[in-house]
């Protein structure tokens, strides 16, 4: 059977169709390469940077403690309390037990950008070990805003067209999803899940003030903002568990102890001036708190 060969016609068409071919591999390509924007180039160099550092205090974690194979945290520890290890400080950690190495271990994992994203992770700090962690474990609290740094990079990389407000517009504070405060002119999807977060924990909002107390807002914020007559969710305070109560804003480590231990050598607290006797509350926190709380 003869072979059929290629007129001149064909082989020029051929060409023509590799040289296409050829040329849409190489867009693909360049398309690709334009797609690793500086900023994820920015965002796997630190990752790998904090990779390296995660390893590094690991050999160090381990060389300390095997130089001090009798250091007990216990000995160290005058009282154990509740702590977010996100945002714990230097003096917290070693109040809490912690070999003055293990302190600046943590501090300079969150300076690279490190965060604990839950109770368990948290176990994983290089030279905590197993016996500390367990005694500890009940104390670790992780809020939803611990993880802000992390949360603002990935906003800053995701970022995508929100068509904003006009001005004079406004929105009731109560009610305003995620979705609608990203439309407010200054206010990304971070600071929008942080209002939301901070409202689910206050139980709402019952003043546009009150918006000054979340880090970071742009100035003049409650222009944008309307309260409708509002009942915020109240707390019972003679019912609430010690974790329940100290996540409320407006409750820190000695109030919310002076409270439990009150009621469970006293019983009930029954209005606002035994409240105000047990002597941890300012005038203003006690205003403040007067739409949360009910004694009933």
């Amino acid at each position: 059977m003869e072979r059929r060969r290629f007129t001149r016609e064909e082989l020029y068409g051929l060409i023509a169709i590799l040289l296409v071919i050829l040329l849409i591999v190489i867009l693909l390509k360049l398309y690709r390469n334009e797609e690793t924007t500086p900023a994820n180039n920015q965002v796997q160099t630190s990752l790998q940077d904090l990779s390296n550092f995660e390893e590094q205090l690991k050999k160090d974690s381990l060389a300390w403690v095997r130089q001090h194979p009798h250091w007990s945290s216990e000995k160290f520890t005058t009282k154990l309390f509740p702590f977010d290890p996100n945002t714990a400080s230097y003096e917290t950690f070693m109040a809490l037990g912690f070999a003055p190495w293990q302190a600046r271990n943590a501090l300079k994992y969150r300076s690279k950008g490190g965060r604990w994203k839950s109770v368990e992770h948290f176990s994983h700090l290089y030279g905590l070990r197993t016996k500390d962690f367990e005694r500890l474990r009940p104390y670790i609290i992780i809020h939803q805003d611990s993880n802000e740094c992390t949360q603002s990079k990935r906003d800053s990389i995701r970022r995508t067209h929100v068509e904003k407000y006009a001005p004079g517009t406004k929105i009731d504070i109560n009610e305003a999803d995620t979705n609608a405060l990203k439309k407010i002119p200054g206010i990304g999807a971070y600071y929008a899940g942080k209002i939301v977060r901070y409202r689910e924990r206050l139980g709402g909002f019952v003043s546009k003030q009150q918006l000054k107390e979340i880090d970071g807002l742009p100035d003049n914020v409650e222009q944008w903002f309307f309260i409708e007559k509002f009942i915020p969710n109240q707390i019972h305070i003679n019912k609430v568990s010690f974790k329940q109560l100290i996540r409320h804003p407006y409750f820190n480590y000695e109030q919310t102890k002076a409270i439990i231990n009150h009621i469970r050598l006293n019983g009930p607290i029954k209005n606002w001036e035994e409240l105000r006797f047990l002597g941890v509350f300012t005038k203003n926190e006690l205003d403040r708190l007067f739409p949360y709380i009910s004694f009933s």
